[in-house]
């Protein structure tokens, strides 16, 4: 698991406990696109 999916493990895992329904499907959406630009990233660095 790389670090940012760590962190968003965490911070969807503070954020469920910390605040309502909606607002951790908002950070549980963020996470997602941020690790798919990650992903993105990564596979354009290793095809340079």
């Amino acid at each position: 698991m790389t670090e940012p999916e760590r962190s968003c493990q965490r911070l969807e895992s503070t954020g469920l406990r910390a605040t309502n329904d909606s607002h951790a499907n908002d950070i549980t959406l963020l996470c997602g696109r941020v690790l798919v630009v990650m992903r993105v990233i990564e596979t354009a660095a290793n095809i340079e």
